[in-house]
Order: C-alpha cells, then structure tokens, then sequence
C-alpha cells in the first residue's frame, strides 16, 4: 500500500517508520526543505529518539527503501492509498481537493489533527475519519470514558 503522511516530526517520523516496516511504501511530507535533506541523507531531526531511531533504520536498509521524504505536496500524494496528517501547519490547511483526489489512488484521509469538518470533505467525494474526533464531541457533550 502507497501512504503519505503530512508531517516528519516524532509522530510522523515514527508512524512512518512502523508503516514502513509493516510492508508499506510511505511518503513522509514536509515544507521545511533543510529537514527534508537532513532525513535523506539518514539524519533524524527529532532530538529525544535520534540516536535510537537512527540506529533501527541504520540496520534496516529494505525499510529504507520504503521511506521516502518530499517537501513537495502533490509528488507526495500521487498515486497513494491513503493521507495521514499528523501536523497542524497552516501550509495544509486549505488543500486543493479536486487536484488532491485525482493525484491519489484511493482517496482516504486519516486526520490525527481535526483539521477539517467532516461533512465538507465527504461533500468532495473523500473518504474522512478525524482520529478522536468521536471521543471529542462526546466529551464536550459531558460523557467521560
């Protein structure tokens, strides 16, 4: 399966490696070009897990091969499955849908931020689901868990 995910920070970074390993082909997105070069060169730029994630991937080069790091957003989506956002960046928040859904193969979005209303995604003919977003309204509404 063909994921991008927006964001390559600790989350990103890491969801991406575990997709990766799983079988997956990633694409890992991110605006900041010095980062991007960074993480392709085999640097990590998360401080707490770098020396312990840059090892995993130092003795994992087939993972390797399934992670990809772009700043370029629509090379990123083209072709995948599904989109994991897991960043909050103005840059993301007004994406072009039409131009979105025909560049990805199946269009599934996974957003671990909220960012968008659900109704207004499903209106463009994509497939939605807000992580927590349940949980949320059901908390604003005075039920606990």
């Amino acid at each position: 399966m063909n994921i991008t995910i927006i964001g390559t920070g600790y989350v990103g970074l890491v969801t991406g490696a575990c997709l990766a390993d799983l079988g997956n082909h990633v694409f890992c997105l991110d605006l900041d070009q010095t980062k991007i070069d960074l993480l392709n060169s085999g640097g990590v730029p998360i401080y707490e897990p770098r020396r312990v994630l840059a090892l995993d991937l130092a003795d994992a080069p087939a993972l390797l091969e399934k992670l990809q790091f772009m700043d370029k957003p629509m090379k990123a989506v083209q072709g995948a499955d599904a989109l994991i956002i897991v960043t909050e960046w103005k840059a993301y928040r007004s994406p072009n849908w039409p131009a979105l859904k025909t560049a990805m193969k199946a269009t599934v979005i996974f957003d671990g931020r909220n960012l968008y209303e659900p109704g207004d995604i499903k209106s463009q003919g994509i497939e939605y689901h807000g992580i927590r977003r349940v949980v949320f309204d059901l908390n604003q509404r005075g039920f606990s868990h």
